[in-house]
């Protein structure tokens, strides 16, 4: 009865041993489980705050993109509105230009106009008038309109030249 209850003994030490062994080696596989799972936990986080900071970046792009495309229209708007304005302006200076052209173009016909009168009365009074004092003044009178003449040629050569063109 010794053998058998020292084998029983045995046995079940062995048994116990194995059982402890098993358990041990459980406790290992879940201590090494919960390890797995809480990196998995801080991988999860990670990731989760990499995907919130990367929707907040592409919400902050989003919002700068619309921005800058509100601000770009508006420039566009303001672009538009000056070009308008300019071009306005053109026109008018254009219609002032052509205004003073038309003013400047009479004014000139009409001093021809009164030069020519002045050499024709200047001429016409040289053959009525015998005397060598009138002829002198008739003569510089001749001159002077012929000078004036010559002045407003050279100003309206001048004003034509340097008038921008169309």
């Amino acid at each position: 009865k010794g053998v058998t209850t020292n084998l029983m003994k045995l046995e079940a030490e062995h048994l116990e041993r194995e059982n402890n062994a098993r358990i041990e080696s459980q406790n290992k596989i879940l201590a090494l489980n919960q390890e797995v799972i809480y990196r998995q936990r801080i991988v999860n986080a990670a990731i989760g705050g990499i995907a919130i900071l990367v929707i907040a970046f592409a919400i902050i792009l989003a919002k700068n993109n619309k921005q800058k495309r509100r601000a770009n229209k508006l420039l566009d708007e303001r672009v538009k509105e000056r070009t308008r304005e300019l071009e306005m302006n053109r026109d008018a200076l254009q219609r002032a230009w052509h205004e003073r052209n038309a003013l400047i173009a009479k004014a000139s016909a009409d001093i021809q106009s009164s030069i020519a009168t002045i050499r024709g009365l200047s001429f016409l009074g040289a053959k009525e008038i015998d005397h060598p004092k009138a002829t002198e003044y008739w003569q510089q009178l001749d001159n002077t309109s012929n000078g004036l003449s010559a002045i407003l040629s050279k100003m309206l050569y001048s004003y034509k030249f340097n008038a921008p063109s169309d």
